[in-house]
């Protein structure tokens, strides 16, 4: 029997990635590129804002500020496949991990902030908050996740 937390943490990623994203548009879309794509994501309870529908491949830096008042995750994953979230929520955690991979996360407490870098390939991506509240439920659960296409 899987763990309640586990099967939310993938169902989170999974729908977030099949649903689109939330957001702005990329700080430097529509611009020659000097560098790498810099994506500011806010967090806060139980949202992110900031995170565009679609992203170009390619270096992409995640800001995360944490204007909430609790500790905030921004993890990235990458869905390898065209199953929808309904098909990879349903099957156990030994197929569907095999379908998704992990790209990078970072960790903000309120008031602070952080960032990683990740080169991105063309794809679906979905992200979430894996801290849980002191009741054990994980942020994703309650509305914090989200997902986006690279081109």
């Amino acid at each position: 029997m899987r763990g309640k937390g586990a099967i939310a943490i993938l169902a989170m990623a999974l729908v977030a990635a099949a649903c689109g994203g939330q957001g702005t548009q990329p700080k430097d879309q529509g611009q020659a590129q000097a560098g790498p794509t810099e994506v500011e994501v806010q967090s806060e309870e139980y949202k992110f804002g900031g995170v565009p529908g679609t992203l170009p491949a390619g270096e992409t830096t995640f800001a995360l500020e944490n204007v909430g008042q609790e500790p905030h995750e921004f993890g990235l994953v990458r869905i390898k496949t065209d199953h929808s979230a309904e098909e990879l929520i349903q099957m156990p955690p030994s197929e569907s991990e095999k379908l998704i991979s992990d790209v990078g996360s970072t960790f903000a407490k309120p008031g602070r902030e952080s960032s990683f870098q990740a080169d991105l390939a063309s794809g679906r991506y979905g992200y979430a908050c894996f801290v849980t509240t002191k009741d054990g439920e994980p942020h994703a659960v309650l509305g914090m996740y989200g997902g986006f296409t690279v081109t």
